[in-house]
């Protein structure tokens, strides 16, 4: 297949040129273009990817920006952590991935794993304060670094993985964080909801988690499956029953600690009465 040079390429070392603002960031030298008067869809059928497909921006740790120590912006972080594992928030996930109409692809997991799924997937998803958010291009193919210019993107970021990355000058934009947190849920579930549900996610985030379920009905999302809500509560009151054996041991090894304290004390210096 031809490139923009004119020269016969191997297919798999043909890229089509679908995102142009990459370009100023890419060293197009390491990239075989396709040639401009080659028709994209049959260049296609033939097995030429996208240039989205071969090229991925990740963030840049090498450089020395790193997490803002910062008690606030730490409370702010654990605030939206505790919010995504919310049981609340999961039964609104779970309802969402059980309604075909809201995926881009179908659930085959049975009831247990999705929910176990779902909190796993969950607990994945952090967010970072940073001072600077920097992101490099990597090919996919090759695993190359691929950035031309190494340099400050925008105040927000959001991996694969579904972490987000947030520039500490925008902790008080509030609605931008949950529509970048409705991203990364997506993209941490591997892009399976619709732009409806993204929508729908981050209306969710919005408001109350108690009125997810009033949400979730206004958008007309389906009811979960029964066995689905079972599998839930089961889950939910193992989570309960885990916590409460846990709050006893950190109980009992509190008293432990209490109790060999006073048996440690030396008799010497214990007063006797006159």
């Amino acid at each position: 297949m031809l490139d923009t040079s004119g020269k016969n390429i191997p297919l798999s070392q043909v890229v089509i040129n679908d995102e142009s603002w990459v370009l100023k960031r890419v060293n197009t030298t390491q990239i075989n273009f396709l040639h401009n008067d080659i028709p994209i869809p049959i260049a296609k059928k033939f097995g030429v990817r996208m240039l989205n497909e071969v090229v991925r921006e990740e963030r840049d740790s090498s450089g020395e920006e790193n997490a803002v120590e910062n008690e606030e912006l730490q409370q702010l972080s654990k605030k939206w952590s505790d919010k995504l594992t919310s049981p609340k928030f999961q039964e609104s996930l779970l309802r969402l991935l059980s309604d075909p109409q809201q995926c881009t692809q179908s659930i085959v997991e049975d009831s247990t794993q999705l929910v176990e799924t779902v909190k796993q997937t969950v607990n994945k998803i952090q967010v970072h304060f940073v001072d600077v958010i920097m992101t490099r291009f990597i090919h996919l193919v090759t695993g190359e670094n691929v950035t031309l210019n190494r340099s400050n993107t925008s105040d927000f970021f959001v991996e694969q993985s579904g972490h987000v990355w947030i520039s500490r000058n925008k902790q008080s934009d509030i609605s931008i964080i949950e529509h970048h947190l409705a991203l990364a849920i997506n993209r941490a579930f591997g892009e399976k909801f619709t732009n409806e549900a993204v929508l729908v996610i981050q209306k969710i985030l919005q408001e109350d988690e108690a009125k997810a379920h009033q949400i979730l009905d206004v958008f007309k999302v389906k009811p979960a499956p029964e066995a689905l809500i079972a599998s839930q509560n089961t889950n939910n009151n193992n989570n309960n029953e885990d916590n409460h054996i846990e709050n006893n041991n950190n109980n009992n090894n509190n008293n432990h600690t209490e109790n060999s304290e006073r048996i440690l004390i030396p008799i010497e210096n214990v007063q006797q009465p006159v």
